[in-house]
């Protein structure tokens, strides 16, 4: 009877976050949504810095991490009390990083939309800059500009 009793205040304890209240002292999990993706986006800009060291990357990757908690107004004692509050309740910090990786991938998805949208605007500026001439003989240069005889030809279907 003991163990049964045991066991319903374990399942009762970890069943939902709904029933955790977050202390005072710890960041909201929407504040923590906000700082982990700054993290996260902090440490792609080291990582592509191409910084072969080791120990290098890791001190810029601190450095980014400290840029972040500053630009937040955040102490590393703050972020860390809050860290191991949600690190301690893993079903709460299960939401708190669906959130970040949903934010994360809709700001990715938007990057590489607009880069795709830039990119196809381009194509369609240099199809309408051509037009019909891209049909004809001759080239474009690097600057992609058309020259009717590359070769300085007076007529290059003229038999010499």
């Amino acid at each position: 009877m003991k163990w049964n009793v045991f066991l319903l205040l374990i399942i009762l304890s970890a069943c939902n976050s709904d029933t955790v209240k977050i202390p005072s002292k710890v960041f909201s999990k929407e504040e923590m949504v906000s700082i982990l993706i700054d993290i996260h986006l902090a440490d792609v800009l080291a990582t592509n810095e191409q910084i072969l060291e080791v120990k290098d990357l890791n001190d810029v990757k601190k450095a980014y991490f400290i840029s972040v908690l500053e630009k937040n107004n955040i102490t590393i004692e703050a972020f860390e009390k809050s860290y191991q509050f949600y690190e301690n309740h893993p079903e709460i910090f299960y939401e708190v990083y669906e959130e970040v990786m949903i934010e994360l991938t809709k700001r990715e998805a938007e990057l590489n939309g607009v880069n795709e949208l830039e990119q196809t605007e381009a194509e369609k500026e240099k199809i309408e800059k051509r037009g019909i001439k891209g049909f004809h003989e001759g080239s474009y240069d690097e600057n992609d500009n058309y020259q009717e005889n590359p070769n300085n030809d007076e007529n290059p279907n003229q038999d010499e």
